[in-house]
């Protein structure tokens, strides 16, 4: 007996108005990586307890990059959708490594944010800013920069 040929391989369906269906679910990630990336970038700035949506974003965002980068090999010949994951993911690492270090720095944060948010002159918010730097030079023996 002969073993029959396997049947020909077609490509992936198109859609009658001529989009590729892998091409829009690349461009769609891309653009939630952006929706993630900005919403990590605007938590930087919430108070404490907010302050931990961040890093989730910067997860998901991460993991979005991923899913561009791995889902693109085929979709887009430039390249295009790959530098934007792979600069997107690059920025959800950072973001990541500067989401985490409040909530490593948990009560020395929430004194800063005490401190900064009843002081009234520009001269006790760097009251605050000096002492918020000292407690975490002590706490970590790195110096800060600036200071």
């Amino acid at each position: 007996m002969s073993a029959t040929p396997p049947p020909p391989v077609t490509p992936p369906a198109r859609r009658p108005d001529g989009e590729d269906p892998a091409r829009t679910r690349v461009g769609r990630r891309l653009l939630w990586q952006s929706a993630a990336l900005l919403g990590m970038v605007l938590t930087f700035m919430l108070a404490l307890p907010w302050k931990l949506v961040s890093p989730a974003l910067a997860v998901v965002a991460l993991v979005l990059g991923v899913l561009v980068w791995t889902g693109s090999r085929g979709v887009d010949r430039s390249g295009t959708s790959r530098a934007a994951a792979g600069a997107g993911s690059a920025l959800a690492l950072v973001g990541l490594t500067v989401g985490l270090l409040p909530a490593l720095l948990w009560n020395e944060t929430a004194a800063f944010e005490r401190c900064n948010g009843s002081a009234v002159t520009v001269r006790a918010q760097q009251e605050c800013a000096r002492e918020f730097t000292r407690v975490v030079e002590e706490r970590t023996g790195i110096a800060q920069l600036g200071g």
